[in-house]
């Protein structure tokens, strides 16, 4: 599939999971997030084609956040965030509890996302056992 027409899927995916019409999806980095408005997406080349694991990859990538845009308050968020900005540990564990609770809810509305998500996830897990010195 080309690039350039994966995105378009991408952003309309996003906006129709999050149930929220005026969403804003960039292409920027190799990681993802969101604020509730904008998705951010890992960047894709637009000249390049995408492979099958790429697009479960980046359709798992849709499917959390757009459930953040659709079930996380983000004012308790923030709140909390800036309570726990000066424990890194803290802050990280409450953001992997809220991302289980969070794609539980996904998988329970959309059960196809199952296969992406789980895409997703190896890829992540890969990455950062990658990052890891063998002696650490």
């Amino acid at each position: 599939m080309k690039a350039n027409i994966f995105t378009n899927e991408l952003a309309k995916t996003s906006s129709v999971f999050g149930r929220k019409k005026n969403i804003e999806v960039v292409f920027d980095g190799d990681g993802a997030a969101t604020n509730g408005t904008t998705v951010k997406l890992p960047a894709i080349d637009l000249n390049a084609d995408v492979t099958e694991e790429q697009a479960a990859i980046m359709r798992g990538y849709v499917d959390h956040e757009a459930g953040h845009v659709r079930h996380t308050d983000f004012s308790v968020l923030k709140r909390n965030s800036d309570k726990m900005k000066d424990n890194k540990l803290l802050h990280s564990c409450a953001n992997a509890l809220e991302d289980v609770w969070l794609e539980s809810k996904v998988r329970e509305e959309y059960p196809g996302s199952e296969v992406n998500l789980r895409a997703t996830s190896e890829a992540v897990n890969r990455e950062f056992i990658a990052s890891v010195p063998e002696d650490d």
